[in-house]
């Protein structure tokens, strides 16, 4: 059978309102919950997401941000953590069993709600694609000056205590398996951030990194379609336990679809 999609506005509890899409595969056991990039909605990445729901043979749960696509209030780093929240509230609610089914993806900025999502809840595993460190290190370049734009007066040092969406702190804390995935060639996100971000995953839950060589931050996907989804489906094998709600079964690559 195809994909179906079914939307939905969900209240959070900083009395928002935004939009979940379910892309609905028959079958699938696994659900991937996409927290997009900035500069997107979830409008934008329908059909995407309706491919990879068809070729990984799972479920797709996307939302939109507040202040973002239908949703309301406004874009702030509170909001986006209730709004994650709210969705993963609504799938546990709705029977899945987040510890054995749930798979968190967060793409660039949506690496933030997601890794705090996956140090709050347990999850069956957390993928991270053009992640940031933090929300300075993002916007600061680095630098080994001492007192220059990146070095100890840079306000990555100054203003540590209120550097949003700190990443490279809450990614010690995971509890799943991660897999990261940067491309080389990346001039929005430096591909380092990855490679920090790895070294501070608990040893037990890292896995290699996909680093797509010549890849920039937006083609990731488009650079070598066959590659991601392939690495995608093999990691998605790796952490979906046998047997049960979270039969490994229920994930299967399906070529061209």
């Amino acid at each position: 059978g195809g994909i179906t999609v079914e939307v939905k506005l969900l209240r959070t509890k900083r009395r928002q309102s935004i939009p979940l899409f379910s892309f609905l595969c028959p079958g699938a056991t696994v659900t991937i919950l996409w927290s997009h990039a900035n500069a997107m909605d979830c409008g934008e990445m329908y059909f995407f997401f309706v491919e990879l729901a068809a070729r990984l043979r799972v479920n797709v749960a996307a939302y939109d941000y507040s202040g973002y696509g239908a949703s309301s209030g406004e874009p702030t780093e509170s909001n986006a953590y209730s709004d994650v929240l709210a969705v993963y509230n609504h799938l546990v609610a709705s029977g899945i069993d987040a510890e054995r089914q749930l798979v968190l993806y967060g793409q660039s900025i949506g690496s933030a709600p997601t890794l705090y999502l996956a140090t709050k809840r347990r999850v069956a595993a957390t993928i991270l694609h053009t992640p940031i460190l933090s929300g300075l290190r993002f916007l600061i370049p680095p630098s080994t000056g001492l007192c220059s734009v990146g070095g100890c007066c840079s306000p990555v040092c100054m203003y540590a205590l209120c550097d949003p969406f700190p990443n490279m702190k809450r990614i010690r804390r995971v509890a799943a398996p991660v897999l990261l995935i940067h491309g080389t060639a990346d001039r929005t996100v430096d591909c380092a951030h990855t490679l920090t971000l790895y070294e501070r995953i608990p040893a037990e839950h890292r896995r290699e990194p996909y680093i797509i060589d010549g890849a920039g931050h937006e083609n990731v996907v488009d650079y070598d379609v066959e590659g991601y989804f392939s690495r995608v489906h093999g990691f998605l094998l790796s952490i979906v336990p046998a047997g049960g709600g979270g039969s490994a079964a229920g994930v299967e690559i399906v070529n061209g679809a």
